[in-house]
C-alpha cells in the first residue's frame, strides 16, 4: 500500500510519537489530527491513499464524545474494521482498518506519567 507523498510528509520519522491518535502503514505512522480526518484517493483527503481499490472518499474517523469511530463514506469495496465490513465502528489500539487492499492500523499513543525526581545530596 502506497500512501501519498503529500499525506507521508506528516509522518513520524524519528523517535518515539508524541500523545495522539495515529494510523499506521507498511510502518509508516502517520497522525490522525482534527475532530474529522477524511480517507481515500482524493487530493482532498487528509490521508491520501494511493491505491486503486481505495475509493475517492473512502471512510472517515471522527472523534466525538471521547471516542474514535471509523465511518464508512459510501466507498465501493468497503470499509473494513478487524475483518468485518462496518458502516460505523469504535477505534481501539490495534485495530485493523481495511480500505480496498490497503491495511491500516489505529494506535493511540497515550501520555504518561513521571514521576519528580528529587536531588539528594550526599
Amino acid at each position: 500500500m502506497r500512501l501519498s507523498p503529500r499525506t507521508t510528509r506528516h509522518a513520524v520519522v524519528d523517535g518515539a510519537p508524541a500523545a495522539g491518535r495515529y494510523l499506521e502503514a507498511d510502518d509508516t505512522l502517520v497522525p490522525v489530527m482534527g475532530t474529522v480526518t477524511r480517507l481515500g484517493r482524493s487530493l482532498s483527503a487528509d490521508i491520501e491513499i494511493d491505491e486503486p481499490s481505495v475509493s475517492r472518499r473512502h471512510a472517515l474517523i471522527v472523534r466525538q464524545d471521547g471516542q474514535t469511530y471509523l465511518l464508512d463514506d459510501g466507498s465501493r469495496n468497503g470499509t473494513w474494521h478487524n475483518g468485518i465490513r462496518v458502516d460505523r465502528a469504535v477505534l481501539s489500539d490495534g485495530d485493523t482498518i481495511d480500505l480496498g487492499t490497503a491495511r491500516l492500523s489505529y494506535v493511540e499513543v497515550v501520555e504518561t506519567e513521571t514521576e519528580d525526581l528529587r536531588l539528594i545530596a550526599a
